[in-house]
């Protein structure tokens, strides 16, 4: 088996255990001992802590766009795509050990006023945003998008506090109840 390379250990482990402990309680020590690299290693790809943390919101990003996109590119309903986007977040939650978005949960560890990390969090959020505009525009209307797309981001929230898929199912069930009244079996 081939090894992975030093920087996307460092991203993984990062990924880890920014998801795990949160990014104030993370240091870059145990980043470098659990990623199995030597400091000067770590300083090579990345010159701080944040730069770490920018690197891996970017790719979390890239990814999360990524994966929403391939699930909504078939020729299926909007009704279909909308039910392919919950289900993928309510696996995402029994498969793994759900503590909320990454992004929420960053948020809530830095000054509000961050220019470095804020932004990016903001970009992903405008990005889940505009994938529920693709989907919604032409069947509905913009602010039924923004509505979807608020509607998703509580369900994520409430599934974390709730510990539970719940509300995941109800925002699921409403968003098909809703997509009725537009025309959108």
């Amino acid at each position: 088996m081939k090894k992975q390379k030093a920087r996307d250990r460092i991203l993984d482990t990062t990924k880890r255990l920014f998801y795990k402990q949160g990014y104030n309680s993370t240091g870059i020590n145990q980043i470098i001992e659990e990623a199995d690299v030597a400091k000067s290693t770590l300083f090579q790809h990345f010159s701080t802590k944040k730069e770490l943390c920018s690197t891996y919101l970017e790719e979390l990003t890239e990814e999360y766009v990524s994966n929403h996109l391939e699930l909504i590119a078939d020729d299926s309903s909007v009704r279909m795509k909308i039910t392919k986007i919950y289900e993928r977040l309510r696996n995402d939650v029994i498969k793994n050990e759900f503590r909320g978005c990454h992004f929420h949960n960053l948020l809530s560890e830095i000054s509000s006023d961050d220019k470095d990390l804020l932004p990016i969090i903001k970009k992903n959020k405008e990005s889940a945003r505009n994938i529920f505009h693709q989907l919604l525009d032409e069947a509905t209307d913009s602010s039924f998008a923004d509505f979807a797309f608020v509607l998703y981001e509580g369900a994520i929230i409430q599934t974390q506090v709730q510990q539970d898929v719940w509300p995941i199912d109800n925002a699921l069930e409403m968003m098909i109840k809703l997509l009725k009244q537009y025309g959108q079996e």
